[in-house]
């Protein structure tokens, strides 16, 4: 966490551009749950979007094995601020 803080500070842009980010995803997240709690079916953008994120954060991603088990790790270069989405 205190990584993804000293990025935001020395790239401000960058952060502003990572927040907007998760904000977009958050609002995604909550119509595609809304959508469901009136027994609708989420919209095909948004579940496009979900799914376009999911697959940049899966692809990225590795199991690795550390002191106490496992732990999720990012596989080549990974942008703290984007860490977090």
């Amino acid at each position: 966490m205190q990584q993804r803080l000293r990025e935001g500070e020395n790239r401000p842009k960058d952060a502003a551009q990572a927040l907007e980010r998760a904000r977009g995803l958050r609002e995604t997240i909550y119509r595609i749950f809304l959508a469901i709690a009136q027994d609708s079916l989420p919209n095909r953008a948004d579940l496009d979007a979900l799914n376009t994120t999911l697959a940049r954060a899966v692809a990225r991603s590795q199991i690795v094995a550390i002191d106490i088990g496992f732990d999720w790790a990012c596989q080549g270069i990974c942008d703290a601020l984007d860490r977090v989405i």
